[in-house]
């Protein structure tokens, strides 16, 4: 038969059925998460191990509402009836009778709980409405009342773990003295339900739960249904005292058979194993979250990183198409004339560049000197007119560009020409030339082009200008040892002084600059002056009347054999043109 309280328990129902049930009032939004508490006392003995849990059952669940309270209501629905479902398992004999009464399907048990939770709610308001005033403990279950009736009325399917509470207030309501021990735990379980009921707050978001964590997420819910599991019994056995005769009471107390130090203290030690297991399962989540938050912090780092190179290097480009434009214009006001047309010019009109006319300069004594020695700073070709100064020069440059790669610069002074005779023309080309192959000596043009514009290749200071240019960019590494040639300057009729005495100083011995100077000239008294007391190797084709002669005569042979093809000449009428040719030429090319 079933105890005296389940016969109370059973009117209860049958009264409370007659009510209609009380309609759920929308959810409050969902508690916080709860803060820890360790137990107030270490556990006096070691709780007992509980049976395995049971596969849980599917459990029917309420029509579905957005936002964490519906995650935070159905997942406190399912762990209060495991818990309910495991204590029936592993004590039948406090279950049973409540079993029989209440019925035991999961609805019936909700249904039936949720009523004998609002009976027992407006007995206990009734209760302390007449005690108001004599035991200031009841402000504490006024309080406790508070939060069962939002709970139930936010979730009426948890009424499975609130009906031990209202059966608990009532027990602390009633004047009946009942074993102490026992009514400190219910007031200690009482007033840590709150905190119990939140638990589930820790389990939340299991499906953005980390894999790595999922055991220790696992652990922590099964330490949470074994501490509801505990809170039940204490709870179930708490009303069966209540109901019993006082001599059972208290001979059951005599020997210690309920023993209800030893199920406090299995509650708190159940507590302290959920607070261990959340704070290991939150503090690696937490470290899990903080290594997304770093990898993530890094991605965006990364992708901004990329964004500011895109930004400097785009930004770059634009610059440096604008330094290109700047660098353009300035090298189009520097160009006076391209020497490299110029040569190609002068090559077609003579007839062409013959390389036996001239390779015999190539092994001639001082000019090997002058190219094989670092000292030999310069060379100058001189001889009269027709002698093939000019294709002679050709010539070296053909054979020294293959030598001195992006190193050679050169120009052709001609009288003809009026902007081919000065030297400021000629500066300008041999500076045009040398940007040219290597564009970053532009730089040194910027520097004053940039203040004076294309005024600074005009006016009366353009030569001082243009000689500091030069001087200056003839000291940068990217030049070392190169090579300048200036062909007839007998031709440059303007300041000629003036570049003879520049290409003397640049090529002396104090000079910081490692310049070799080629010039050519006609034998004339006031270019010999100047050249005088300059450290030079002179090459006189007047004194090589041999090899200039070879020279003529190998250029006749070759312009007799174009002839004869083109006039279909005989041998005899072209032996007879090229021994013409010979007698006449007077060791010269004219």
């Amino acid at each position: 038969m079933a105890p005296h309280w389940y016969e109370k328990i059973e009117s209860k129902i049958r009264s409370t059925r007659q009510t209609p049930p009380v309609e759920p009032v929308p959810a409050p939004t969902t508690p916080s998460q709860p803060t820890f508490q360790p137990a107030s006392e270490p556990a006096s003995e070691p709780a007992s191990e509980p049976a395995p849990r049971p596969t849980p059952q599917p459990t029917p669940s309420s029509p579905a509402s957005a936002g964490p309270e519906a995650s935070s209501s159905s997942l406190q629905k399912r762990l209060w009836n495991e818990a309910y479902d495991e204590l029936k398992l592993n004590d039948s004999v406090a279950a049973e009778p409540t079993e029989n009464e209440i019925g035991r399907t999961r609805e019936t048990r909700c249904r039936q709980m949720q009523q004998l939770v609002q009976a027992g709610l407006d007995r206990t308001q009734k209760e302390a409405s007449i005690k108001r005033g004599i035991d200031e403990g009841l402000l504490a279950v006024q309080a406790v009342r508070g939060v069962v009736d939002k709970a139930v009325q936010a979730a009426p399917e948890a009424a499975v773990a609130w009906v031990g509470v209202c059966l608990g207030l009532e027990i602390l309501s009633s004047p009946v003295t009942e074993a102490r021990i026992n009514r400190q735990g219910i007031a200690y379980v009482l007033s840590r339900m709150n905190w119990y009921w939140n638990l589930v707050c820790l389990l939340l978001d299991e499906n953005r739960a980390e894999k790595s964590c999922a055991g220790l997420r696992d652990e922590l819910e099964n330490h949470i249904v074994q501490l509801y599991q505990k809170l039940l019994l204490y709870q179930m056995n708490s009303v069966c005292l209540y109901h019993r005769n006082r001599a059972a009471v208290v001979l059951r107390d005599m020997f210690k058979l309920d023993n209800w130090a030893g199920q406090l203290s299995e509650i708190q030690d159940a507590e302290a194993a959920v607070q261990r297991d959340s704070e290991q399962y939150n503090t690696e989540q937490s470290k899990t979250y903080l290594r997304d938050l770093a990898i993530a912090a890094r991605s965006q780092e990364m992708k901004l990183q990329d964004i500011h190179s895109a930004i400097r290097n785009q930004t770059e480009q634009q610059e440096k198409r604008h330094q290109d434009d700047k660098d353009e214009q300035c090298l189009k006001d520097l160009h006076v004339t391209d020497p490299r047309i110029d040569k190609k010019r002068i090559q077609d009109t003579k007839g062409g560049l013959l390389r036996d006319s001239y390779r015999w300069i190539l092994d001639y004594a001082d000019f090997r000197r002058f190219r094989d020695d670092p000292q030999s700073q310069l060379l100058w070709v001189e001889g009269d007119p027709g002698k093939g100064k000019t294709m002679l020069l050709c010539g070296i440059i053909d054979e020294l560009e293959t030598e001195f790669v992006n190193r050679l610069s050169y120009f052709f002074c001609q009288a003809t020409e009026a902007k081919l005779s000065n030297a400021t023309a000629v500066l300008r080309g041999l500076i045009y030339l040398l940007i040219i192959q290597q564009p970053s000596l532009i730089s040194y043009v910027r520097k004053k082009y940039d203040v004076s514009g294309e005024k600074l290749f005009r006016g009366i200071n353009v030569w001082v200008s243009l000689t500091e240019i030069l001087t200056d960019m003839l000291k940068d590494p990217i030049l070392k040892d190169v090579v300048l040639v200036v062909d007839a300057l007998d031709e440059c009729i303007t300041n000629r002084t003036q570049l003879l005495d520049f290409v003397i100083q640049s090529s002396s011995s104090s000079s910081s600059s490692r310049v070799k100077w080629i010039i050519s000239s006609r034998n004339w008294p006031d270019i010999e002056g100047q050249l005088e007391n300059a450290q030079k190797v002179r090459v006189q084709l007047g004194l090589n009347k041999d090899s200039i002669s070879r020279a003529v005569g190998t250029y006749i042979g070759y312009k007799v054999d174009r002839l004869a093809r083109d006039k279909k000449y005989d041998k005899e009428t072209r032996d007879a043109v090229e021994n013409h040719l010979n007698s006449n030429a007077d060791g010269t090319f004219l």
